[in-house]
C-alpha cells in the first residue's frame, strides 16, 4: 500500500515538471521568436533608412551640381545698338525750283528789230511813193504797235510756260521729299522692329531655359525632401523595432523567471 502511494506520487511529480518545463521552453521559445521577429523588422527599417539617406545624400549633390550649371543671367538688352548712323537729313534734297525764273528778253530784241525794219520799210515806201512825214510816221507807229503785242503775247507764253514748269518742279521735288522721308521712316521702324524681336527672343529663350531648370530643380529638392522623411520614419520604425524586440524579450523572460 505504502509502495503504491509513492510510485502514484512520484509519477505525478514527474509529469508536472514535465508539464512546467515543457511549458518553460515553449515561452522562451515564443519570445525568441517574436523579438527575433521585431528585431528583423527593425534591422530592414535600419536598412531602408540607410538606402533612403543615400538616396538624398546623391540627390543633394545632383541638386548642388545643377545649381552650379545653371544659365548666367544675361541682358537681352547689350546687343542693341544705336540707330543714329541710319538717320540722314534729305532737306537737300529740296530747292527753289522758282530761283532761276529766267527772265525772256528774245521777245524784247525781236520787238526792237521788228520795229527797225518796219520803220525802215515804211519809210523807204514813203520815199518811193513821195508821201508826206506824218503818213510816214502813223504808219511806223501802227507797224510797232502790232510788232508790240505780238512780242507781248510772246513774253507772256514763256512766262507762263515757265511757271507751269517751276510749278511742276516743286511738286515733283515735293513727291521726292516725302517719299525719301517715308521710305526713312520705314527703315527706322524696321531695324528698331527687328532689336526688339531679338530683344524679345532672348527673354523668351532665356525664360524658356530657366522655368525648366527651375522645374529641375524643384524635382530634385522633392526628391531630397521625399528621402529625408522616409529616412526619418525607416529610422523611427527602427528605434521603435529595437525597443519593441526588447521589451518583449525582457517580459518574456520576467514572465518565466
Amino acid at each position: 500500500m505504502i509502495l503504491n502511494e509513492i510510485i502514484c506520487e512520484t509519477m505525478v511529480n514527474v509529469d508536472l515538471e514535465a508539464i512546467i518545463q515543457n511549458s518553460r521552453q515553449e515561452g522562451i521559445l515564443g519570445t525568441i521568436i517574436s523579438a527575433g521577429f521585431k528585431g528583423y523588422g527593425a534591422y530592414r527599417a535600419n536598412k531602408a533608412a540607410k538606402r533612403e539617406r543615400a538616396d538624398k545624400v546623391k540627390a543633394q549633390a545632383d541638386l548642388a551640381d545643377m545649381e552650379k550649371k545653371r544659365q548666367v543671367i544675361i541682358n537681352p538688352y547689350l546687343g542693341v545698338v544705336s540707330l543714329e548712323d541710319s538717320i540722314s537729313n534729305v532737306s537737300s534734297m529740296a530747292s527753289n525750283p522758282f530761283s532761276n525764273l529766267a527772265v525772256s528778253t528774245a521777245a524784247a530784241e525781236m520787238q526792237i528789230e521788228q520795229s527797225d525794219l518796219a520803220l525802215a520799210n515804211t519809210l523807204d515806201t514813203l520815199r518811193a511813193s513821195g508821201a508826206s512825214a506824218g503818213g510816214a510816221t502813223a504808219l511806223a507807229r501802227m507797224a510797232l504797235e502790232s510788232k508790240r503785242g505780238v512780242a507781248a503775247g510772246i513774253e507772256q507764253q514763256e512766262a507762263a510756260n515757265q511757271k507751269m514748269a517751276a510749278g511742276g518742279e516743286e511738286r515733283l521735288q515735293n513727291v521726292r521729299m516725302d517719299e525719301a522721308v517715308r521710305v526713312q521712316d520705314e527703315m527706322m521702324g524696321e531695324k528698331s522692329r527687328i532689336q526688339e524681336a531679338d530683344v524679345k527672343g532672348k527673354v523668351y529663350e532665356f525664360e524658356t531655359r530657366e522655368g525648366r531648370q527651375q522645374q529641375q530643380l524643384d524635382r530634385k529638392q522633392a526628391q531630397i525632401t521625399n528621402s529625408a522623411m522616409a529616412e526619418s520614419n525607416y529610422t523611427r520604425s527602427t528605434i521603435q523595432g529595437i525597443n519593441s524586440a526588447a521589451d518583449t524579450l525582457g517580459d518574456g523572460l520576467n514572465a518565466l523567471g
